[in-house]
């Protein structure tokens, strides 16, 4: 039974707000609706900072319970469509905020995972693109000395003014005061300076230009020796599925 619980409070989780949401139009309570909707997009926002203040998915979780969660709100608005609109046919002032909770209450709670999503891809882009102008110093200067530097500050000034700030960057130096922080101190620093950096892989014969994420699950990386981007779970370690 205590296995029934999670799952039993994640499809209450996600029917509470469309519950509620059909109460406030059955007894027309109008002014209360834009409430409610404003507490559900402050919610999802919070959400979407904790994550990527907080961990990502895997300090969350959200990836597994953000789908059932609006799906079972979606369910509760569509089982109840019968009996509402058999009880309100000539209400069109009810017909018309159902249809709109009936898209809009379960995009709110899909829309921490959404945004994550959207701002995953956004800051890798940015961060890829500043990364260019290294990518281009590292290839001369190996094309000069026929092999590249031990760090980037090699690089600077006969090969780049000064190396770039990563362009979007969340800065998890509340992560070197935890205790996973020493289980994955090879890669540590990757979340806490928001630098980019060098990486050899001896066993694969690549050197890789590792870039900083804005989301704790990922390293995102440019391999030097084969010109691909590529990224790769923090679990998985930063040599891994090199391409």
């Amino acid at each position: 039974m205590s296995n029934v619980w999670p799952i039993l409070m994640i499809f209450l989780t996600g029917a509470v707000p469309a519950l509620v949401f059909i109460l406030l139009i059955w007894k027309r309570y109008w002014a209360l609706i834009p409430v409610l909707l404003l507490i559900l997009i402050i919610l999802e926002t919070a959400v979407t900072v904790s994550l990527l203040y907080g961990g990502g998915f895997f300090g969350a979780g959200v990836l597994c319970v953000a789908v059932p969660v609006a799906a079972c709100s979606l369910i509760v608005l569509i089982g109840a469509r019968a009996a509402f609109f058999r009880s309100f046919k000539e209400d069109k002032s009810r017909r018309r905020w159902y249809l709109v909770g009936i898209f809009l209450i379960p995009f709110l709670l899909l829309a921490p995972l959404l945004e994550e999503f959207l701002i995953i891809g956004v800051c890798g882009a940015w961060n890829r693109q500043a990364g260019d102008a290294i990518i281009r110093a590292l290839q001369a200067y190996k094309q000069e000395r026929g092999t590249y530097p031990e760090d980037l500050e090699a690089l600077v000034p006969t090969y780049i003014p000064a190396l770039p700030s990563a362009r979007c960057f969340t800065p998890y130096q509340w992560f070197s005061e935890s205790d996973t922080y020493e289980l994955f101190h090879g890669m540590s620093s990757l979340w806490t300076d928001g630098e980019f950096r060098l990486h050899e892989c001896p066993r694969e014969g690549a050197t890789l230009l590792i870039v900083p994420s804005v989301l704790f699950d990922f390293v995102h990386r440019y391999n030097l020796t084969t010109g691909n981007w590529s990224k790769t779970s923090l679990l998985d370690g930063t040599c891994t599925f090199l391409k």
